[in-house]
């Protein structure tokens, strides 16, 4: 699967259960811990979407949305519309399939769930806790910072957003495309 150029392959973004979900997860996020280390006890209450190549039956590329505001603290969870009448999707757990990654498939699945959560969730801000080593790909991607820098089991985070009513959408599809096939031709 390695020679084939998945630019040029049509993915297909679809909802999934969360089952589906697990062995990418933890094989990329948290593959020194147990697979229980990967289960959320909310799962049931969010969207899982995969992002699927046509040649292959598992995804390789998940993640799962909540409708949920900023908590109130690293702990705390609010509602899903901020004091102002915002109304927020907070995305978690997404993970790409290494032989995938740096080749446009996260990014194309984040545009997908940006799109998906402005015209069918009604969101006006999406947000989630990156670790802080994926903080310059999110910004590149239109995503910002803010609060403090915080850890959970010894990775480091920091929080991120986008106001997806600002998101430029396709523009933004097709410079960060144009980015990655820069870094693929270095």
């Amino acid at each position: 699967m390695a020679d084939v150029n998945v630019r040029e392959v049509i993915l297909l973004f679809q909802i999934i259960s969360q089952e589906q979900t697990i062995p990418l997860r933890h094989s990329v996020l948290w593959p020194s811990m147990a697979v229980e280390h990967v289960l959320l006890p909310e799962a049931g209450k969010g969207l899982h979407l995969g992002a699927f190549c046509p040649l292959l039956d598992s995804p390789i590329a998940v993640i799962l949305l909540f409708i949920e505001s900023f908590p109130i603290d690293n702990n705390d969870h609010g509602s899903s519309t901020s004091k102002n009448g915002q109304r927020m999707v907070r995305f978690r757990k997404f993970a790409c399939d290494p032989e995938f990654q740096r080749r446009g498939v996260g990014t194309r699945l984040l545009v997908y769930v940006l799109s998906m959560a402005r015209s069918e969730l009604n969101a006006t801000i999406v947000w989630c806790d990156a670790r802080t080593s994926s903080h310059d790909w999110y910004k590149r991607r239109g995503l910002s910072s803010f609060g403090a820098k915080f850890s959970k089991d010894s990775v480091e985070y920091i929080r991120m957003r986008m106001d997806v009513w600002e998101w430029k959408g396709q523009q933004y599809s097709e410079s960060i495309e144009h980015e990655a096939s820069q870094i693929q031709s270095t």
